[in-house]
């Protein structure tokens, strides 16, 4: 134990000087404002953070036939794929409970498969980061605001958090698959749970740029606010876009034991974009329905 804990003293330390950075980031967003440019400046630092702590994406396992890959590739992938996360994390805190049931989530599935991989530092940050998200969940969803019992994440609590599931996520696709009793793919173990977060903000950035807009400047295009259109109360939105983000994660380990990694990727894609056309539809119908009744 007390060798993986000097084994793993350089990363941990970096990974926690990101993440004391991007909550400074967040406070300071709140207090006098930060730019998104300046935003996706200390986000790339936090990455180079990262790298220089020793996590960094070594191999792909087999996503687009890629299984090693170099440095020289696997550095920049990092760093766009922490900007990424982050961000995802950030966009998909638009009502309360969802980002923190999805961490929950996230960070629940990590803690267990650290076990598995006999990666207990790892395990126990994980379930600390749970320890955290479940009270805060508590009191974002059935907090009282009027009684001074209600708490938010905003942009200090999403950056952290998002900062920790990259971490995680990360250390996770360097484990390998040495132990044999894992036989699932680490991408799929690694990226689950973060589908639903990076399949929206996917989404969201092509619609903006498809319709002209700036891609960075908010709206009000997000799955929940979909589902939220289509007439669901903010509970019930909650409740299922958590669900659904469980039942992909079970789904995609369940698949990773038959098909290659590529199927289940095109899989989950093909099921999202199915998903989204429908309650593009159902909007639709709803607002021309609405149209016709003033």
């Amino acid at each position: 134990m007390l060798s993986e804990i000097e084994n793993d003293v350089r990363p941990l330390a970096f990974a926690f000087c990101s993440s004391m950075v991007l909550y400074l980031v967040g406070m300071a967003d709140y207090l006098i404002g930060i730019r998104y440019r300046s935003k996706f400046v200390i986000q790339i630092l936090c990455g180079m953070m990262l790298i220089a702590g020793g996590i960094y994406i070594d191999n792909l396992y087999g996503i687009l036939g890629i299984h090693s890959v170099p440095l020289w590739l696997g550095y920049p992938l990092t760093i766009l794929f922490v900007v990424f996360i982050i961000n995802a994390i950030n966009l998909i805190d638009g009502i309360d409970g969802l980002a923190s049931g999805l961490c929950s989530i996230a960070c629940l599935l990590y803690g267990l498969t650290f076990l598995m991989f006999h990666q207990y530092i790892y395990a126990m940050l994980a379930f600390a980061t749970l320890g955290v998200l479940v009270p805060f969940f508590y009191y974002n969803v059935f907090g009282n605001a009027e009684h001074g019992k209600k708490i938010f994440m905003g942009d200090t609590g999403s950056l952290t958090v998002g900062m920790m599931l990259c971490l995680l996520s990360l250390k996770l696709t360097m484990c390998g698959t040495d132990d044999n009793t894992v036989h699932i793919n680490p991408m799929v173990l690694a990226f689950s749970p973060l589908l639903i977060p990076c399949c929206d903000v996917v989404r969201v950035y092509l619609h903006r740029v498809r319709n002209g807009k700036n891609p960075f400047l908010p709206d009000k295009n997000h799955i929940h606010h979909k589902l939220l259109a289509v007439g669901m109360q903010q509970r019930s939105v909650m409740i299922i876009v958590i669900s659904v983000s469980t039942v992909f994660i079970l789904f995609n380990i369940l698949l990773s034991l038959y098909l290659n990694v590529n199927w289940i990727v095109l899989v989950d894609i093909l099921i999202w974009t199915f998903t989204n056309i429908r309650l593009t539809k159902r909007i639709r119908q709803l607002q021309a329905r609405q149209a016709t009744n003033k």
